[in-house]
């Protein structure tokens, strides 16, 4: 593309470079991944996130600006990523068995570990609240526990929790860090208790636990995302906001769904948004919760959504006739947006809606339907039929049914 003083190029590493006519030199613009995308962590407290791909490469981008902080180099794929509590110290999990221990502002690495002794894949990395306890989930069936020290600069090996029959896909720390969820390959979920480093056996008294994180696809706060049809394979991430207000989820389908959290109704009302053009591998909710970040696998791409909040109530009521009217919110074309209504925030005081009303999907997507209303409990009576159109409608069928015989 010729901008007047120079061409932009893009290459087919997903590189966009600029090469100025008058100095006759190439200076890159942005670098993108160009291999398998499958890392995504956000930072704690900055509007950035880390993103990590097949190829080694790791990058820290500024969500403000979209453009990379850093961009570093490792020697094995990378497969996972997650930020220790303060923020300093920022972990790299590869498809080798060995994770990394980084410096968060200028990607130097402090330490290496091998998680276990078959070297598989690490598909998932993750800290208590305190950030004194680091569980690692291996694709050799075990969780893997260190003791943190030095403001997450020192790991120690201590425990390796045996119990899945399959990989360990998720894990998530209760908020006090007693507890612990972990999600495997063959769709089982498993509690454990931290501080006795077993497994526990009556998963019901875990109904009522609120956990830090929510990244497991199976439990009591996130079965209602599972639509009819979908099986184990369909939905292969989650993420809960900050403010515990909204649950996103990625398919295999190239979809970003949207949901209230907690997702405790069966086959629950929800949004749809497409974008990515293969499966979506990580979601994540930026600092704030004003902004959604999801990566492609096969299509190595980052995309950036805003979460749009709802505008002043003009009416707190709403008949079942409005909900099937088209959304009438403008979307900004140079952003893609995730268009939020009011149903998936939190009743504001005073408000009857109940929130039981359907949720439209976003644009060429297919309505959701959510819990009936009275009105479609109990509908009004209907007039009787006209005798000449059912006869016409009779007369219509047979003629349609004569020439398919023929």
């Amino acid at each position: 593309m010729f901008s007047g003083s120079g061409l932009f190029l893009g290459t087919l590493s997903n590189a966009l470079c600029h090469w100025t006519l008058d100095l006759e030199t190439v200076e890159p613009v942005s670098k993108g991944h160009a291999d398998e995308l499958w890392g995504l962590a956000a930072h704690p407290r900055k509007p950035q996130f880390v993103t990590c791909d097949y190829s080694g490469l790791v990058v820290l981008w500024e969500s403000k600006t979209h453009r990379p902080v850093w961009t570093t180099q490792i020697k094995f794929a990378a497969q996972s990523a997650q930020f220790h509590p303060t923020e300093e110290i920022l972990l790299i999990g590869t498809t080798a068995g060995r994770w990394y221990c980084m410096d968060a502002s200028s990607a130097t690495i402090i330490e290496e570990h091998q998680a276990g002794e078959d070297k598989k894949q690490l598909d998932c990395l993750r800290f208590s609240p305190d950030g004194a306890i680091l569980a690692v989930g291996s694709h050799d069936n075990h969780i893997y526990l260190y003791n943190v020290e030095n403001h997450g600069k020192s790991y120690k090996k201590t425990t390796r929790l045996s119990g899945h029959s399959s990989f360990v896909t998720h894990l998530d720390f209760s908020t006090d860090g007693r507890f612990m969820q972990s999600t495997s390959g063959d769709y089982e979920l498993l509690y454990w208790d931290v501080a006795a480093r077993c497994q526990l056996q009556f998963k019901s008294a875990m109904r009522d636990v609120t956990w830090n994180t929510q990244t497991c696809v199976f439990g009591f706060h996130v079965f209602g995302m599972w639509q009819q049809g979908a099986d184990g394979h369909d939905i292969l991430v989650c993420t809960a906001s900050g403010s515990r207000a909204l649950l996103a989820s990625a398919d295999t389908h190239g979809k970003v769904n949207l949901f209230r959290f907690p997702c405790s109704t069966f086959q629950a009302p929800g949004h749809v948004y497409p974008g990515h053009g293969s499966h979506v591998t990580s979601v994540s909710f930026l600092h704030g919760d004003d902004w959604l970040i999801s990566t492609g696998g096969m299509d190595c791409s980052v995309i950036q959504w805003k979460v749009v909040r709802p505008g002043p109530k003009t009416s707190s009521k709403r008949t079942h006739k409005d909900y099937n009217k088209p959304p009438t919110k403008s979307r900004n074309s140079s952003t893609s947006m995730l268009s939020v209504i009011e149903e998936f925030l939190p009743e504001e005081p005073g408000s009857r809606n109940g929130g039981k009303a359907a949720v439209t999907d976003a644009a060429t997507q297919t309505s959701r339907p959510g819990s009936p209303d009275k009105a479609s409990r109990n509908p009004s009576p209907q007039p009787p039929p006209d005798p000449v159109q059912e006869e016409n409608k009779l007369i219509q069928q047979l003629v349609d049914s004569l020439f398919l015989n023929n």
